[in-house]
């Protein structure tokens, strides 16, 4: 099998904990990860780097998720960039409201390692089995080792 290009995926999270988590789980299947824990620090980022996914908190001190992600789609530069919330708020009005405005998917907290995986690999349109166990898409994704 031909090895995926890399992907530029930024986490936004004031938890460092959670970013811990998301930066690790990623790496397994070869993603490596910028981080940002805030909504402004992630607004940074993206004008400085062209992402490929954004995974986002909602409840940040500052810009919430909402307000970051209302920023990029209404930008043609950005526009484009898959967004996934990763947020607490996992009620049928916040996907509502985060699908109108172009997220792509809401991953509730507490997720599991799979769910992170099978939602970010696809945004990132990589086939996924939605009934995919961690050591198939390890199997699948994770990088040769040297």
């Amino acid at each position: 099998m031909q090895p995926q290009p890399s992907a530029r995926v930024l986490a936004v999270d004031d938890n460092a904990e959670i970013l811990h988590i998301v930066t690790k789980t990623l790496a397994r299947v070869g993603i490596a990860t910028t981080i940002a824990q805030s909504g402004d620090a992630a607004l940074a980022l993206v004008a400085k780097t062209p992402f490929d996914l954004i995974l986002l908190d909602n409840n940040m001190p500052g810009l919430t998720g909402m307000e970051v992600c209302r920023q990029l789609k209404a930008d043609p530069k950005w526009w484009a960039i898959p967004i996934v919330f990763i947020t607490a708020n996992g009620s049928h009005p916040f996907r509502a409201e985060a699908q109108r405005l172009g997220a792509v998917a809401v991953l509730a907290k507490p997720f599991d390692m799979v769910a992170l995986l099978k939602v970010t690999l696809t945004a990132l349109k990589r086939p996924v089995a939605p009934d995919a166990t961690l050591d198939e898409l390890l199997r699948r994704y994770a990088p040769p080792q040297a």
